[in-house]
């Protein structure tokens, strides 16, 4: 990265222009949004063979025009995601107080899936799903107003797991997202055929680190 000056130049202007209204409304750091894409793009199309030699190094170099398209694309996505979240954060503030369980998960939810550091964080996998957990918000909301005690009654089930989550990143986070398709919004299936017994366990790699 170092040796592209001008490719990091030019991200950095572009995430300051596409982010820079939308990242402080989520305690965002554009110029940190900008590195972590950086280098999340590098990692993905740089660094996709080790490096050892310096013909290695210098063909490294030679994708760096796939790296900045990968960044670009990164960060559209990006722009995209924050977008949504900030339009479903004020539909939440509009219903109030009313269903106080729900909307406090909800907004947990979504400050939480763009906590600082999101853009390293996310694995993979998930990378081009964090649109749908954002549309199974979407449908949530819809159907609160007209169920919600049912809408309580799965929030119920759901707390005691989101409580575990000391890091908003952590590997089982995931797997509650996918659960919160399943009980929120079946329609666009969950992956994974989640359950409570399958968050459950992925918690437990953490409870043998304690």
């Amino acid at each position: 990265l170092a040796q592209l000056p001008d490719r990091m130049r030019d991200l950095g202007k572009s995430t300051r222009s596409k982010l820079g209204l939308l990242a402080p409304a989520f305690g965002l750091d554009v110029d940190r949004v900008a590195s972590e894409l950086a280098q999340r793009s590098a990692n993905a199309v740089l660094l996709e063979a080790p490096i050892r030699t310096r013909a290695g190094f210098q063909a490294a170099l030679e994708r760096r025009g796939a790296f900045s398209i990968d960044a670009q694309r990164r960060l559209e996505d990006i722009a995209g995601w924050l977008g949504r979240a900030r339009e479903l954060r004020a539909r939440i503030r509009a219903l109030g107080e009313r269903w106080p369980a729900s909307t406090s998960d909800l907004r947990r939810q979504l400050d939480s899936l763009f906590a600082p550091g999101f853009v390293a964080a996310i694995p993979e996998p998930q990378w081009p799903r964090i649109a749908l957990y954002l549309r199974a918000i979407d449908v949530r909301l819809e159907r609160l107003a007209n169920k919600p005690a049912r809408d309580e009654e799965l929030t119920r089930q759901i707390a005691p797991y989101t409580a575990r989550l000391t890091d908003p990143f952590h590997a089982a986070r995931w797997l509650i997202e996918e659960w919160r398709i399943a009980l929120f919004a079946q329609e666009l299936r969950a992956q994974g055929a989640p359950t409570a017994a399958k968050v459950d366990a992925a918690f437990a790699p953490q409870l043998n680190a304690q």
